[in-house]
């Protein structure tokens, strides 16, 4: 007996190690969704869990599917929330992230799990990658974000107006330096989200293995500087885009919303229509607006990027 008054105490003052890797797994096994891991481990004093190799998959790539790969993750909780079926989590640290989400063309049946309390002070993530593929028959529209470092503040389940902000610098595909500011109300019933964006010295053709797939589209020239700032609200979205470019050109295919005869007249009027350079122009010419409606299957991600192109077209083109 008096052996255990010693133990004890002992056992939670040092940083006592449970490993969870295996547990972990199979508690998230489910349809659609796979979690495989390195190595996770159980510390107390202060509760939290380490883990190693994380590689997590959910969904359908024909109708949603994200994917993550994170070298390593720290997540401080509260044991005592878990016993009320609650999840508190403290600040998440995460390195080494990689996160793909994928969109395909087919409606999905959403799936019903019963709702939990989720509370987390905020996450931290460095050294990360993110990205987003659209996917049409026949063909992938893919926009990458490398070299990822953000910062969160908290969500709260409970707290169904409380805003998210995320800050993010990044480099947008291959050479494009971006910062990002993002603010979201995670839990509402309908999307809420404003986007502030900024790119610097970027080549348009690197987004072709986006625009033109999606769009029909392809681009050339320089973006110097371009700013947008994006707020959608429920199915209903309104950006403003000021950017500063030289040596644009635009060349337009036929896709499902343009036949081949419509696409050779936009060739053909595009020398009138669209201004090259805007580098000596006042700063009001190289601004414009648009606002839009959400279509039909249409992702949040894939509207704020259309939000975007319109409003920057309609500066290349006055």
């Amino acid at each position: 007996m008096w052996r255990m008054l010693f133990v004890l105490p002992v056992l939670f003052l040092l940083p006592f190690v449970v490993n969870l890797g295996s547990w972990l797994e199979r508690s998230a096994r489910g349809p659609d969704k796979q979690l495989e891991i390195d190595s996770a481990y159980l510390r107390v004093l202060p509760w939290r869990i380490k883990a190693k190799g994380l590689s997590f998959r959910e969904g359908d790539p024909e109708v949603s599917e994200v994917s993550l790969r994170a070298e390593q993750v720290e997540i401080p909780f509260s044991p005592l929330a878990l016993l009320r079926n609650e999840y508190s989590f403290g600040q998440i640290r995460v390195n080494g992230l990689t996160v793909e989400l994928t969109e395909g063309d087919k409606d999905g049946v959403p799936t019903e799990s019963k709702p939990r309390k989720i509370k987390i002070s905020g996450v931290t993530i460095e050294d990360s990658n993110f990205v987003y593929r659209r996917r049409y028959k026949g063909r992938d529209a893919t926009i990458k974000l490398g070299g990822i470092k953000r910062a969160l503040t908290a969500l709260d389940s409970e707290d169904r107006g409380l805003r998210t902000v995320g800050k993010v610098q990044a480099r947008l595909e291959k050479s494009g330096q971006v910062e990002l500011n993002l603010t979201a109300v995670v839990f509402a019933a309908e999307p809420d989200v404003q986007v502030d964006l900024r790119v610097a010295e970027f080549p348009l053709a690197e987004v072709n293995e986006y625009f033109f797939p999606s769009d029909a589209i392809k681009l050339s020239g320089k973006l110097h500087e371009g700013k947008a700032a994006v707020n959608v609200t429920g199915a209903s979205l309104k950006s403003e885009v000021s950017v500063v470019y030289q040596g644009l050109d635009v060349i337009f295919s036929a896709n499902r919303e343009r036949s081949g005869a419509t696409a050779f007249f936009s060739n053909l009027l595009r020398g009138l229509k669209i201004d090259d350079q805007n580098t000596t122009e006042p700063r009001y010419d190289q601004k414009r607006t648009a606002a839009l409606q959400r279509k039909k299957g249409e992702s949040i991600v894939s509207f704020i990027l259309r939000g975007m192109k319109e409003a920057a077209l309609e500066v290349a083109s006055t």
